[in-house]
């Protein structure tokens, strides 16, 4: 009983402060917050009239749809929200709406009947809640001041909104930019402090899955860039996961180990040697390894270089692995060094058995970096 008369001299004093601030621009006590005192000034002097309440500012409905499409992923991301605060307020005559970072309401869920009592003054889809359309209220204040606000009752500029109580948070990007507001409103007399914080959590809430969705777009955008780098390099690559096994290869690690691995052991690739331990076991790093294979399956010889990857506690998840067939290197270094074989092994006319195993060994022999000695009597084709 204390309290609701508390409650009445309160809402009478708040009466008497805003009826001596609309007739001479001034109150005479200090029972009206900063924030609410600021906004009746600006409303002042903006010449906002303070026997309306109701927004002129009402989009087509082309031009709605137009801001919807504008907005769609803040309206996708926030609706979710809007309708788990709803649900918690269902039936006591409150509304959720959602603006974008002018004032304009793009989205809204509540009860029937206070939604109907909301159109009688545009607190609707489509309207503009502006200051300087509508005087103080949540929407519009919230996003002037950057931070949540509720105001109540007499604390609206505007006698028509007096018996609405609005809580209202802005909403930000990644980079601090307003995007819009989420505002309660309901009868002034079911105003509470916590109406404004199930507001703030409910943005936080959204802010926080907008964060989420940008940083899987950048992910995404990276991944796509990476992946274009590693099908398209001129080495040889191929990734590894944190047993070794090989989760991707790329076109010319295909080309130069004769066919797709993806799945077998990097072990069985290269042999089981100290320094894919240690880059898998310590994620050391190791370069230009000379690796020689000759298996039934497939043979090549590279030199062969490893780059860990690492998740966010430092710790080896995978590593990169790069091959650079030891031919190319030799081409490459031939090219700049102006060295050029006039002839080739392919220029070797004869088809006995002899002289093709002794092609084989002379090519196995010309891969290798060491000094080659050729023996054999004079006049037989050294």
């Amino acid at each position: 009983m204390i309290s609701k008369v508390k409650g009445k001299m309160l809402n009478l004093n708040l009466t008497a402060e805003w009826e001596q601030f609309i007739s001479h621009g001034r109150v005479k006590s200090d029972i009206i917050r900063p924030e609410i005192l600021e906004s009746w000034q600006r409303c002042y002097e903006a010449g906002v009239d303070p026997y309306d309440g109701s927004s002129h500012l009402i989009l087509t409905q082309p031009e709605l749809e137009q801001l919807q499409s504008n907005h769609a992923e803040l309206i996708e991301t926030a609706w979710h929200f809007m309708v788990k605060l709803y649900e918690f307020v269902a039936g006591s005559g409150f509304i959720v709406l959602l603006s974008e970072e002018h004032g304009y309401i793009v989205k809204s869920v509540g009860d029937c009947n206070i939604l109907d009592n909301a159109t009688d003054v545009k607190l609707m889809t489509g309207t503009g809640w502006m200051e300087t359309e509508v005087g103080t209220n949540g929407i519009g204040t919230a996003l002037l001041l950057k931070k949540p606000v509720q105001v109540s009752g007499q604390e609206h500029y505007c006698k028509k909104l007096h018996s609405w109580t609005c809580s209202a948070a802005p909403i930000f990007d990644n980079d601090g930019q307003i995007m819009g507001a989420l505002q309660m409103s309901g009868p002034s007399g079911a105003a509470h402090l916590h109406t404004l914080g199930m507001v703030v959590a409910a943005v936080e809430a959204i802010s926080s899955q907008i964060r989420i969705g940008e940083k899987n777009l950048e992910l995404t955008a990276l991944n796509s860039s990476l992946q274009n780098i590693f099908q398209t390099m001129s080495d040889g690559a191929v990734i590894i996961d944190r047993q070794g096994i090989i989760s991707h290869i790329n076109p010319v690690a295909e080309q130069i180990l004769g066919y797709n691995l993806k799945g077998t052991s990097i072990e069985y690739l290269l042999g089981k040697t100290a320094q894919y331990d240690k880059l898998l076991s310590e994620g050391q790093p190791f370069t230009d390894i000379e690796v020689r294979v000759d298996k039934p399956q497939f043979q090549f010889h590279c030199l062969v270089t490893s780059i860990p990857i690492k998740d966010e506690k430092d710790n080896t998840t995978g590593a990169v692995i790069f091959f650079n067939p030891i031919n190319k290197i030799k081409k490459l270094t031939n090219r700049f060094s102006g060295a050029h074989a006039v002839f080739n092994f392919n220029d070797i006319i004869g088809n006995s058995h002899k002289l093709h195993s002794a092609i084989h060994s002379a090519s196995n022999a010309a891969a290798c970096a060491s000094n080659v000695l050729i023996a054999g009597e004079s006049g037989t084709g050294k």
